[in-house]
């Protein structure tokens, strides 16, 4: 697979392992949607399939198998044992599998994996018990209008998923994000699967949200268990 940077930082987004605690990331090479990106797109870099870009900012991009890709993790962690793998898309086909192997040997590692995608696919199965056992924590972005990826049948995508997580930049986009929220708690209301949290993430310009978009959110979740996320990193202007 190709590595597009691992690099510690803090986690500022949502996960089960706690936002704001420092963690390694490893962010993969290539997305799904890389000819149509998505507007609210920051990290363009990763988007090209299987190119290593080897740029002065881009920490230990390569190609890697799964057992050099845990070698340098191990060196990387000190004494958090989280890894966040981020794209790109980790589950796009191209990679997919070797991503899977490498939350498995982390997790079989006793690292705690919180994985990032951008819910255009479905979880793998072969991590479905990793989940389970909570040594894996999977967050998935549920696009909005603004994103220019808006698709509401994506709604059966998150099953066996943590967290969904829509990204609101407009109005419309928390009207929409009101409804497929209801739509998303629905289709995991029966079954074996793991219900998702709900999460909804105001955009971040200028290193703070909108704040006529963020009151809007906190009033629409007032009678609500969703979740609030406010990008950490964005605020206090890490990249």
């Amino acid at each position: 697979m190709v590595i597009n940077e691992i690099f510690r930082s803090i986690d500022g987004e949502v996960n089960s392992f706690h936002q704001g605690r420092m963690t390694t990331f490893v962010r993969i090479q290539g997305c799904n949607l890389h000819e149509h990106p998505c507007n609210w797109c920051d990290t363009k870099h990763a988007l090209e399939i299987g190119k290593i870009h080897d740029y002065k900012h881009n920490f230990y991009a390569g190609l890697y198998t799964v057992k050099s890709a845990l070698e340098t993790i191990t060196r990387f962690c000190g004494d958090s044992r989280n890894v966040t793998i981020t794209g790109g898309e980790p589950f796009m086909d191209t990679h997919r599998n070797e991503v899977c192997d490498l939350i498995i040997e982390l997790a079989f590692h006793k690292f705690y994996v919180n994985v990032e995608t951008n819910g255009k696919c479905n979880i793998p199965k072969s991590i479905v018990p990793y989940i389970y056992s909570n040594q894996v924590c999977v967050v998935s972005d549920f696009k909005m209008p603004s994103s220019g990826n808006y698709n509401p049948v994506d709604v059966y995508n998150f099953f066996d998923c943590n967290f969904v997580k829509f990204v609101i930049c407009t109005m419309k986009d928390l009207e929409v994000a009101l409804d497929k929220a209801k739509a998303v708690i629905d289709v995991n209301r029966y079954g074996y699967h793991r219900k998702p949290k709900i999460v909804f993430s105001p955009v971040i310009l200028n290193n703070k949200p909108d704040e006529r978009i963020l009151d809007s959110i906190i009033t629409a979740m007032a009678h609500t268990d969703y979740i609030l996320n406010v990008q950490i990193h964005k605020l206090i202007g890490l990249t």
